[in-house]
């Protein structure tokens, strides 16, 4: 009796699925069928998931490295989601969820771009759009550096005098093997150099490849790359979620980088290294990417490859009157000309000719000033602030008129204008101007204002003139502001009393 129920305990283990073994609940992530999960195991096995503190969205990313496909993972989220609301931690629509089976996503979805926090470095959010895929494109023409190697799959097409084609896989010992051929090694050459190679074995059963076009013996071939192997590559450091992915080999830095979240908040986006054979290979430069377009160090990966992310270098932060206010990491030895190219530039109201920075001084803290010619080289630290600030808002030449004339508003001071030419610009008094008595409002120390009345009337008759000065502001008036107003009432016995404005020869 204890035999059998020992036999019935491992039958039992033995059909458990997989997700919810005592062992890495990662290990076989693959492998797992959603489908034939019930309820109450998918609730397991995302608290198993959950206690050892993963998202949802890191969790996706360890599927696609473990060889899980996106509708799988797509049904995976959709059950998840459907769990009461104390089970599930992830809110994830049903309409997400079909989103995902659709298009097969590639890396962390990562938050929308309003839910972005400003106090991280300039780059962050270019790995947390969700609306960006940097999955290679396999329908574009393979690039001439791709080399080939065990995995990928050839299309070697024979038409003209004979007819056959081919589709054959580059086995582990770098060959494809050809029917009455034999073995031609391929691994490690460029499309180019295999398809001259397998040309020329095939001229030992198809002599017709030599013959003239003209021919009728004339045998044609093509060599084309049908699909792309896939490489082991490692991910270290500084990322979201680190570990060895399984990559398109058409991938590059930039594709793993954006598989694996891209850096965590506390990683470099200026020194993404790449080791191959335990030597660094190239170095990535996400800035210099992001600014210039430049894609120097990011280089296609190869299997077995590291690409190591550190901590950032010196944090610097730019605020005040620049196009990209934020964080921004610094190499050892850059300088505030090199900060401008990051930020972009300044705005049309900034103060350029002296820049503040604020430096951290031992226990203390120190501004610096720093005038234009010092700008290019002048080397930040850690922990710089730089500050830029508004131009004054004064005007050099500026005058302005207003009241009863045709055109108010602000007119540019030139050398000896006078008030009867400021007028004129203004095009003239209006008929209803009070003639007696204007006013110039002038200021005395950019403080206190006088005012200097003038006679319009006098100003007409070319009798008397004034010149005016920067910031003047003449004022004209209208007769009827002038009057005291005039007003009736009416109350008593009527629907709506009220006070109305008096009008000449007004009847009861």
């Amino acid at each position: 009796m204890k035999y059998f129920s020992l036999v019935c305990i491992v039958l039992i283990s033995m059909l458990m699925p997989a997700p919810v073994a005592a062992q890495s609940f990662t290990q076989d992530l693959g492998q797992v069928n959603v489908d034939a999960l019930s309820d109450e195991q998918v609730r397991t096995y995302w608290n198993k998931a959950r206690s050892e503190g993963y998202s949802l969205d890191q969790l996706e990313v360890i599927a696609q490295s473990k060889g899980m496909n996106a509708a799988q993972f797509a049904r995976l989220r959709q059950r998840i989601s459907s769990l009461a609301p104390s089970d599930s931690a992830a809110t994830v629509s049903t309409d997400k969820a079909v989103d995902m089976a659709s298009i097969p996503p590639f890396g962390l979805e990562g938050k929308s771009l309003e839910a972005v926090e400003t106090n991280l470095l300039f780059g962050y959010d270019f790995f947390s759009n969700p609306n960006i895929s940097f999955s290679p494109n396999i329908n574009l023409p393979t690039p001439e550096n791709y080399r080939l190697g065990p995995g990928d799959d050839l299309l070697i097409d024979v038409w003209g005098a004979a007819q056959n084609n081919y589709r054959k896989q580059v086995d582990r010992e770098g060959a494809i093997r050809l029917e009455n051929i034999g073995p031609v090694y391929v691994s490690g050459l460029s499309v180019d150099q295999a398809r001259k190679k397998i040309i020329s074995y095939l001229k030992k059963i198809y002599s017709g490849i030599d013959a003239p076009a003209d021919s009728y013996t004339k045998v044609y071939t093509a060599v084309s790359l049908l699909g792309v192997r896939t490489v082991q590559v490692n991910i270290i450091g500084e990322v979201k979620v680190p570990g060895t992915y399984s990559l398109s080999a058409l991938s590059t830095v930039l594709n793993a980088l954006y598989a694996a979240g891209g850096p965590k908040e506390t990683g470099s986006f200026r020194n993404i290294r790449v080791l191959r054979d335990g030597k660094e290979l190239a170095v990535f430069d996400i800035y210099q990417y992001l600014t210039r377009g430049s894609e120097k160090g990011n280089v296609t990966l190869q299997d077995q490859d590291l690409l190591i992310v550190p901590p950032y270098g010196s944090k610097v932060t730019v605020e005040g009157e620049v196009k990209r206010p934020g964080l921004y990491e610094l190499r050892p030895g850059e300088t505030l000309e090199t900060l401008t190219e990051f930020f972009g530039g300044f705005t049309a109201e900034a103060y350029r000719d002296l820049l503040l920075v604020t430096r951290i001084n031992g226990s203390q803290k120190a501004v610096n000033e720093i005038s234009p010619e010092a700008q290019s080289d002048f080397v930040l630290q850690d922990g710089d602030q730089l500050s830029v600030g508004l131009v004054n808002d004064r005007f050099q030449n500026r005058i302005s008129i207003g009241g009863a004339v045709y055109r108010p508003g602000n007119y540019e001071l030139t050398d000896g204008l006078s008030l009867s030419n400021l007028i004129d610009k203004a095009g003239g008094l209006r008929d209803y101007a009070f003639l007696e008595r204007g006013f110039i409002f002038r200021s005395i120390d950019d403080i206190q204002q006088e005012a200097i009345p003038f006679s319009p009337r006098e100003l007409l008759d070319h009798t008397t003139d004034l010149l005016l000065k920067r910031e003047d502001s003449v004022q004209v008036f209208a007769r009827q502001d002038l009057m005291e107003s005039q007003t009736l009432t009416i109350d008593g016995a009527v629907n709506k009393p009220q006070t109305i404005p008096f009008v000449a020869k007004m009847r009861i």
